[in-house]
């Protein structure tokens, strides 16, 4: 059940919420229906006809006698009170707190109506007087002489006018009841329905939240160091494993910018001390110059050893402020694919593959076959990314670097190869990162790290990739970019 979709659990919570409100509903209304009935035939019991004894100020119960009348009008006869028939006094309410309904219990004729007589209900204290005024108008009955006395010699109670009493449940319970059970059905599915969706919220729902709502306050935290995992397998807990996935990711992130940052500072002291360096030795060149050079203690070919040297160092940094400056224009770089003649393109890579070598006393090759006519790319890029791998290639190569261009699918692929040592594992992971150096090298400090970062940067704004691998056959590192285009034939 905890596996299934919420929509799923909603609809069987929902069936069987439905079941169970309308069985509890139907037995409540039933056992109220009857508890209510019960109370009504207990108080209806003592209902029936009465006639009123001046002497006690008492409606007793009585039957009619009809045939003890000449005029056909029956005749009223006290009968003997029994459980569920007493009699009711007329002083204030019934006893036990009662408050009996009375009526005239007679046939009424219109010339009763006119002397007097009322359907409508007589209140309790109006009844002697309302009687005595009725049996003004009525003969007395010789009937009443001729009844027969009891075993104690008692001769029942006559009269001519009887009343119906109507007794009703008494206090509050039967109106209770009643109310209950018109009531009972809205009720019980209410509560029904709220314990459902406790349970619904409690099973499929509550314990998901919970576990996305305190992620969120700790990741809120930045802390990322916690494990999220749910044991249902509907839509929550599906949204609690993606959940998972972010947070994952966000610290895989958070580590990977860490060690970025911890890398770019590491590379800022790095550069700080290699710039100490050119920055001392070309201040004590010029200290020099200034100090002899008017004495005449140096010679033409030391000013000129020396004026040499300073210019390494200047051109150095130079180098160091060119990196930082591609690199800090990197976002700003606008990426215009043009169509390019591809022979023409080749022509200048290979150019640049042989200059570069020949700087480093190496030597250059090209491969370029089955290209198409023309290609429609951004040349400048181009030329910078693939002039950045020609140049670390021909710093690390033994004594040749391979230059290959050819077109992958729709990629235009330059693929860079030399016989030097090739890429170290860590490099291999970290290569492309701005400010990578690797450590194992031992020129590593003569470097910035940027080089490979601004081809990375600069082939992904045009859609493309640089990988790093080491060759196959031999010694040496491999270094493939490739750019998307649209070439023809």
């Amino acid at each position: 059940m905890r596996s299934c979709s919420l929509k799923t659990a909603f609809v069987v919570y929902a069936i069987i919420a439905t079941i169970v409100a309308l069985v509890v509903s139907v037995l409540a209304s039933s056992y109220l229906a009857n508890s209510a009935s019960t109370l009504w035939s207990e108080s209806h019991m003592r209902s029936g006809m009465y006639i009123y004894l001046a002497e006690s100020e008492k409606l007793v119960p009585a039957e009619s006698l009809s045939w003890y009348r000449e005029d056909g009008k029956p005749l009223y006869v006290e009968v003997s009170p029994g459980d569920s028939a007493e009699p009711v006094s007329v002083r204030g309410a019934g006893e036990g707190g009662e408050n009996p309904v009375v009526y005239d219990g007679r046939i009424l004729t219109d010339d009763d109506m006119a002397a007097g007589a009322t359907e409508d209900p007589i209140a309790l204290s109006d009844v002697p007087e309302y009687d005595a005024r009725q049996k003004g108008r009525e003969k007395e009955s010789a009937a009443s002489m001729w009844l027969p006395p009891n075993e104690y010699g008692e001769t029942p109670a006559t009269s001519t006018v009887a009343y119906y009493v109507v007794f009703r449940p008494q206090g509050a319970t039967y109106d209770v009841l009643q109310l209950l059970s018109i009531f009972v059905f809205p009720l019980v599915f209410a509560l029904v329905f709220i314990v459902a969706a406790r349970l619904f919220y409690r099973n499929h729902m509550g314990g998901s939240i919970a576990l996305m709502n305190d992620a969120a306050n700790r990741i809120a935290e930045n802390d990322l160091d916690f494990h999220l995992e749910s044991d249902s397998g509907n839509e929550l807990g599906r949204l609690v494993v993606s959940f998972e996935d972010m947070r994952a990711s966000l610290l895989a992130n958070s580590r990977e910018l860490w060690r970025v940052m911890e890398a770019r500072r590491e590379a800022n002291a790095a550069f700080a001390h290699d710039l100490r360096t050119p920055l001392t030795v070309l201040k004590g060149q010029l200290e020099m110059l200034v100090s002899f050079t008017a004495s005449g203690a140096l010679s033409a070919d030391q000013i000129e050893a020396m004026a040499r040297a300073s210019q390494r160092q200047a051109e150095r940094i130079e180098r160091y402020v060119e990196n930082m400056r591609d690199l800090a224009r990197l976002d700003d770089c606008e990426i215009e694919a043009v169509d390019v003649d591809v022979s023409e393109l080749a022509a200048r890579l290979a150019e640049s593959a042989r200059a570069l070598a020949a700087e480093c006393g190496k030597r250059a090759d090209t491969v370029a076959n089955g290209l198409p006519a023309t290609v429609r790319v951004d040349p400048n890029v181009v030329e910078r990314c693939v002039g950045n791998l020609l140049a670390n290639a021909a710093r690390y190569a033994r004594s040749s670097i391979v230059l290959t261009i050819e077109i992958e699918g729709a990629c235009l692929a330059a693929i860079v190869e030399d016989d030097g040592p090739g890429f170290s594992d860590e490099a291999l992971r970290h290569g492309l990162e701005p400010y990578f150096r690797d450590t194992s090298r031992d020129d590593s400090s003569e470097h910035f790290g940027l080089g490979l970062g601004i081809c990375a940067a600069l082939s992904a704004k045009c859609g493309g990739s640089v990988s790093l691998s080491n060759r196959l056959s031999g010694e040496g590192a491999r270094v493939e970019i490739r750019f998307p285009s649209v070439s023809s034939r």
